[in-house]
């Protein structure tokens, strides 16, 4: 009795593993399997989160240039950035 159940338990082991190895080299390698399917997905996430970060930077250097159409918006930072002080603040 002892030496039966001890067979039938090495049976099942021995087909879950050939069923697992099975399963592995079916879904695992090439170019449908699971490996390289979670890569694609990986890449194109990567791609996605890329284009939104070039088009947030596209947006903000859109609104800058409107800004800088305005000639008195660009005196004006041009006076900031160069640590220039208006003639109107002098005192004349």
């Amino acid at each position: 009795m002892r030496n039966t159940n001890r067979t039938k338990r090495r049976r099942m082991l021995l087909a879950l593993g050939a069923v697992i190895i099975l399963v592995g080299i079916v879904f695992l390698p090439g170019k449908s399997g699971a490996v390289s399917v979670l890569l694609r997905y990986l890449r194109i996430r990567k791609k996605i989160e890329q284009r939104t970060r070039y088009q947030t930077t596209l947006d903000s250097l859109e609104q800058l240039q409107k800004l800088l159409a305005d000639p008195d918006y660009a005196k004006k930072l041009a006076r900031f950035r160069l640590g220039c002080i208006p003639t109107d603040s002098i005192g004349e």
